[in-house]
Parts: C-alpha cells; structure tokens; sequence
C-alpha cells in the first residue's frame, strides 16, 4: 500500500504492480476486462509523467547542493550532472504524451466497455 510519503517504498511497489499487471495480461479471461485495465494504465501515465516533472524540478533545485561522486565532490560539475539529470527527466515525461495518446485512444475505442 502506497505511502504518499517515501518514495522509495512507493518506487518499489510501482514497479512490483508493473510486474504483476505484466504477468496477468498474459492471459485475459474476461474481455470486459480491458476496458477498466486501459483506463488504469492510461492514469498510471499519467501519473508517471507527474513523477518526472517533479523529479526534474528536484534535479533543477538541487543543482547548488550537488556535488561529483569522484574528483573530490566538485559543485560545477554537480550542478552540469543536476541539470543533465533535470532536463532528461523532462524529455522522458514529454516522450510520454505520445504513449498516453495512443493508449487514449485504445481506451476510448475498445469495444469491451462495462
């Protein structure tokens, strides 16, 4: 169960409902199914693209405070690798706006409706 408050934990079970929506559209017994499941994952998209979005702003915030892993903890090259990481997370949630259209449109065009 989600703890809106460590995201950490929360990654973690993102990734493990993943895993398990992945193994149960192996096989769909009831094709009334896909309807609610498409809606979900359309709502997952767009909860992932929150998540980048934010986590871009962190990168972009932190960039003062960060600092390299090796050469002895250097800030501007920090701050260059705080503002690569920020701007790829925008780039990865943009991408996302194609994925969250197509799977639209699965939703609103399957047959399966409740």
């Amino acid at each position: 169960m989600p703890s809106f408050q460590n995201p950490v934990p929360d990654a973690d079970e993102a990734r493990e409902a993943m895993r398990g929506l992945a193994y149960a559209t192996r096989h769909i017994e009831h094709p009334e199914d896909t309807y609610p499941v498409l809606g979900s994952v359309t709502r997952t998209i767009e909860g992932l693209q929150q998540v980048l979005h934010q986590l871009a702003a962190w990168h972009h915030t932190a960039r003062p405070r960060a600092a390299s892993d090796g050469g002895g903890g250097d800030r501007r090259i920090g701050a260059a690798d705080a503002t690569a990481a920020a701007d790829a997370l925008t780039t990865a949630a943009a991408a996302l706006d194609g994925v969250w259209d197509a799977v639209n449109t699965a939703w609103s065009q399957n047959g399966w409706e409740c």
